[in-house]
């Protein structure tokens, strides 16, 4: 999905910014990766989980105005994309590919989301471990592997307050809530941040390493 937003090539460049041929600039964000467990005995019946996505600290009317979402004095926000993994017994990897999710226009808004850029899922899980990944619009099934992902948009600040475009960011903040519908309960809420990967040479230090998880809280 396109985005409109303020661009300032001395911003990529100091971010570690890539200039594919006959495209516009291409940098590198971190993938997260949130390990969750869904509980039950072999053999039962699948439940319904959900996971739900809180980022975009904009509102849904232009012009657009920022709201500080989780209070740490700032407006910095990725357009989530998230893939759904099976775990997988080898480490620093994922299993098989279940779901993926962009956008959602629909769903996804009780935990707080002010914009369908937020990302949202709803399916039927067997008990046992899984993996989220989570980075900033467009992700790859590879990318979301891989834990490198190219992308040309995003983290995002509102320049001004109110403003119709985003500028670049050199992080972007979110929280998760991955709940059991079936049980009523909460499996997982976590915050996390997706950084801009401050040089090419870093390229060879982002990966899955064992699905470890770097985050800034606040």
């Amino acid at each position: 999905m396109k985005k409109t937003y303020i661009t300032a090539l001395s911003l990529l460049a100091t971010a570690g910014a890539a200039f594919a041929g006959g495209g516009g600039p291409e940098y590198q964000v971190t993938v997260d990766y949130i390990p969750f467990n869904v509980g039950g005995a072999r053999g039962e019946s699948p439940r319904n989980i959900t996971i739900d996505v809180r980022s975009v600290e904009a509102t849904q009317d232009g012009p657009w105005y920022g709201v500080d979402l989780n209070d740490d004095g700032e407006i910095a926000f990725i357009d989530s994309y998230i893939y759904l993994f099976k775990a997988s017994p080898v480490r620093g990897k994922v299993g098989e590919m279940l779901a993926f999710n962009d956008d959602s226009f629909e769903n996804g808004f009780g935990d707080g989301s002010l914009y369908g850029f937020d990302s949202y899922l709803s399916l039927d899980l067997l008990p046992g471990q899984y993996v989220l990944a989570i980075s900033a619009y467009s992700m790859s099934e590879e990318e979301a592997r891989t834990g490198i992902n190219f992308v040309s948009q995003g983290p995002y600040t509102l320049a001004t307050n109110p403003a119709e475009d985003w500028s670049f960011s050199d992080h972007g903040d979110y929280s998760v809530r991955i709940s059991d519908s079936f049980r009523g309960s909460t499996i997982l809420q976590t915050d996390g941040t997706i950084f801009v990967v401050p040089a090419p040479a870093a390229i060879g230090l982002v990966g899955v390493a064992g699905l470890a998880m770097a985050r800034r809280r606040r």
